[in-house]
């Protein structure tokens, strides 16, 4: 967990956050990984952040893998923040 507070030309912010995740290598290809993230900014609602990312990875190869990568936004909305945003990721990783 983290804390900061900044100065600048609109004045200071206050801001904490952290993140907790746990990696799982499972049936010698295959990693699955699940991440939580948190921000709260002090002042600026709509800049708040809770996250649960959930990511599987199968490895091809030494330096080849394909992924899967699943956001959620656990944050609630409300007038400064009127939709939640969820994000999802396929892709390959290559390594030379």
């Amino acid at each position: 967990i983290f804390s900061t507070s900044t100065s600048g030309d609109s004045g200071k912010i206050k801001s904490w956050g952290g993140f907790v995740g746990v990696t799982y290598p499972f049936m010698d290809d295959w990693i699955a990984s699940l991440l939580y993230n948190r921000v709260k900014v002090y002042g600026k609602q709509a800049l708040d952040a809770s996250t649960m990312t959930v990511h599987l990875s199968y490895w091809l190869a030494r330096n080849f893998k394909v992924m899967a990568e699943a956001t959620a936004d656990l944050e609630k909305t409300s007038p400064s923040r009127s939709e939640k945003t969820h994000t999802g990721v396929l892709g390959i990783v290559l390594a030379f």
